[in-house]
């Protein structure tokens, strides 16, 4: 009995079909059967998000590369030089896992609302992200560094005033689409987002009319 194929989920890597039973599922981290590139899910509906990991070539610094994401404009990038990046990377898939490893001149095709870079706590070092469906708003909450579908986040943000994974309330420790030029953190004490600042404004009103009918809000 052959899997069918309407439910399938596909690698947005490489671009194959993954297999409903899994022989990574007692892994730790779930990934492409054929690429090995790590799935990154939304931590509300647990839906695989269109994301890209790379990094960039060893002659650039960490300043290099966020200075060119942060050069590149807000429009959709030229994502074929990307796509060459890609092909290049999975021509050397049986060596194991890596991410697609760019260079200035990729770098510079992105378009800044498309890539996301997060910071691991334990090492230190930055991941690097590219939204390859930029139609699909994605935010990111940079105190617990999960991913969400924007939507979905922010109706979760309004109703329970904080990240639905961690609770942080902090805004300037969350990045959306409208919020791009602040993704990569390099002020950390930013304007906050106009759009959350809304959220957070409304969610005040609604608690301060629930305590005004004895009702415990949420939270």
């Amino acid at each position: 009995m052959e899997d069918d194929q309407d439910l399938l989920t596909v690698c947005f890597r490489c671009g194959s079909s993954q297999p409903l039973l899994r022989k990574d599922a007692d892994k730790e981290v779930e990934s492409c059967e054929t690429c090995l590139h790590p799935f990154i899910r939304c931590m509300l509906n647990f839906n695989i998000l269109p994301l890209i990991e790379f990094q960039p070539c060893e002659s650039l610094s960490e300043k290099e590369t966020l200075g060119l994401i942060q050069k590149v404009g807000d429009n959709e990038g030229d994502d074929s030089v990307f796509h060459d990046a890609i092909n290049m990377t999975l021509t050397e898939a049986d060596k194991g896992y890596s991410p697609v490893e760019v260079d200035g001149e990729v770098l510079e095709s992105f378009g800044r609302a498309e890539v996301y870079a997060v910071r691991e706590e334990q090492s230190g070092r930055l991941r690097y992200y590219k939204n390859m469906i930029p139609d699909i708003g994605i935010a990111i909450c940079h105190s617990c560094c999960q991913f969400f579908h924007e939507e979905d986040f922010e109706s979760q943000f309004l109703k329970e005033g904080g990240c639905p994974f961690c609770k942080s309330s902090t805004l300037e420790n969350v990045s959306t689409e409208q919020s791009s030029k602040y993704r990569c953190r390099l002020n950390l004490h930013a304007i906050p987002i106009p759009c959350l600042i809304i959220l957070k404004f409304l969610s005040t009103i609604v608690r301060a009319c629930l305590d005004d009918e004895g009702i415990t809000a949420p939270g």
